[in-house]
């Protein structure tokens, strides 16, 4: 057996783990947190005294 087989089975450990979504995946979630955010937005300007 090679010597480096644990750099390589980390390497593709690491692969594995830092998968990242694909693009749509963090566009919803980024305009979801917009809309949460405009919305509060909206909720301080209509009642600035609960702000």
């Amino acid at each position: 057996m090679r010597s480096d087989w644990t750099s390589r089975l980390g390497r593709r450990l690491s692969m594995l783990f830092s998968w990242q979504g694909p693009r749509g995946c963090v566009d919803v979630t980024d305009r979801d947190a917009e809309r949460m955010a405009r919305e509060l937005e909206l909720i301080r300007l209509r009642f600035p005294h609960h702000s």
